[in-house]
């Protein structure tokens, strides 16, 4: 079928100044909030404060023109931007940031945020900063890792700050979808067959289905977009992945676009349903899916952030209904085999360990 963007939902386009690109959103966490009224609430009007954004934005916050002609030079110079953490309130306006306690907030790429009860955690790499991060030498073996955010106070300020503690490695090397099954952290690594590693150990399952032949094709080009978000009106766990193709828009890399496709994995992680390929606004070039939350005025919709072209960034908004009709094709998954497996192994020591969370 033919790529059309989605109909049903709404686009909202963000400002560059305040947004860069590629932000996820989450609701704030109750520890952090409760850390921050007694100072800013007379400012900021915290009480209508209700989401948390991660975003790439440029030193002193510049505005470049899209498309993006950077991408290459910060590759070899990852300080030509850095992650900064804000405060948003229930229009989407960035109205404070907090500062990130670590030395190496500018080599933070691709941060994505989860909230897990009342804890902060986020995923990032250092794709292009190795080599500023001295990874090798720390005994490092992949770039993509999996931190905790703790709010503490600022001495003598008072000025709340995010520390990273219990950094770990990711098996993917970027955009890993990690989230809570059935109370452990847990890697998607691989959709068909369904490979789930935990993140505490060097253990993974795998699920052996027999999958139809559309399904196959559809997800054989897949890459991972977003952390599996659970939906318990669906009755499982959102994920959404994108396809990479030559020859799209005049975007920054060389005319390439992505599009995205929609799935639902039940509570067995087995994929129930799934769309067509889809975009959100333009299939001419790339919009780069970093995360999706529920709309903090009404739970019923959804928010979906998105980077356009590493340059710029927008919100689609649409309903869990509008949702579950996107996905119109339905698999029928029939499970052969549940095993065991030890591969995947990322082989670190307590050493390695020790010394990646010095670093943070």
């Amino acid at each position: 079928p033919s790529i059309l963007p989605i109909a049903a939902g709404r686009l909202i386009e963000l400002s560059q100044r305040d947004f860069g690109f590629n932000p996820t959103f989450v609701h704030v966490p109750s520890t952090l909030q409760r850390m921050l009224q007694p100072s800013m609430i007379s400012i900021h009007h915290l009480n209508f404060v209700v989401l948390l954004a991660s975003i790439r934005v440029w030193p002193g916050e510049q505005i470049h023109p899209c498309p993006n002609r950077f991408r290459d030079r910060r590759r070899q110079q990852p300080e030509w931007y850095r992650t900064v953490f804000a405060l948003l309130n229930s229009s989407l306006a960035r109205v404070s940031d907090i500062l990130l306690g670590t030395a190496h907030m500018h080599r933070i790429e691709d941060a994505r945020l989860i909230v897990d009860g009342s804890e902060l955690y986020v995923t990032y790499n250092t794709f292009w900063g190795d080599n500023v991060f001295n990874l090798s030498a720390a005994g490092i073996k992949t770039p993509h890792f999996m931190a905790q955010l703790v709010p503490l106070h600022l001495q003598p300020t008072g000025e709340v700050y995010l520390r990273m503690r219990n950094v770990r490695p990711l098996r993917s090397r970027r955009n890993a979808a990690v989230f809570r099954y059935k109370g452990r952290w847990v890697e998607l690594v691989r959709l068909l067959p369904t490979t789930v590693c935990a993140l505490d150990s060097n253990r993974c399952f795998q699920w052996q289905v027999v999958p139809s032949a559309f399904l196959t094709q559809t997800v054989a080009y897949l890459h991972n977009s977003m952390h599996p978000l659970l939906l318990p009106e669906l009755e499982g766990y959102l994920f959404v992945g994108h396809r990479h193709y030559r020859g799209g828009g005049a975007s920054f890399s060389g005319s390439w676009s992505y599009t995205h496709i929609f799935m639902l994995l039940d509570y067995e992680l087995r994929i129930r349903r799934f769309s067509n390929e889809v975009c959100f606004a333009s299939c001419n070039g790339i919009e780069f899916l970093m995360g999706a939350s529920r709309h903090p005025v009404d739970p019923s919709r959804l928010l979906f952030s998105f980077g356009v072209d590493d340059c710029s960034s927008a919100v689609f908004s649409t309903t869990i209904a509008q949702l579950d009709a996107l996905m119109q094709h339905s698999e029928t998954l029939k499970r052969v085999t549940k095993q065991r497996k030890a591969f995947f192994q990322v082989g670190w020591s307590q050493g390695d360990l020790g010394r990646l969370n010095a670093m943070s």
